[in-house]
């Protein structure tokens, strides 16, 4: 399942997309483990996960694996991620002060 071993970057999110023909569920256990790494947590699945998994994976398939821009479209990821997690309402990830303590320490 690559979406729980491609690298956290932007080739790993090329990969996860190319290899599985744009699979939603290895799109979504991908950003499951990007939300891990900046110390977050999915709140919502179905109204937050799950569509922005389905926006993402579209955004690679049009880049036609050229990785080059892929890695442009991870960065987004981040700063989308990382914003979303700052909304006082309608955030489907927040943060998990377990996880930014683990991470701060490794």
């Amino acid at each position: 399942r690559v979406g729980q071993t491609a690298g956290l970057d932007g080739a790993g999110l090329a990969s996860v997309v190319n290899s599985t023909n744009g699979s939603q569920s290895e799109a979504e256990t991908f950003l499951r483990r990007v939300a891990d790494m900046l110390g977050l947590r999915v709140a919502n699945e179905e109204q937050g996960l799950k569509p922005f998994a389905g926006q993402v994976v579209h955004a690679v398939q049009t880049q036609h694996g050229v990785v080059a821009e892929v890695i442009k479209i991870f960065a987004q990821v981040e700063a989308a991620m990382k914003q979303n997690s700052q909304l006082q309402a309608g955030a489907w990830l927040v943060p998990d002060p377990a996880k930014q303590a683990a991470h701060a320490k490794a």
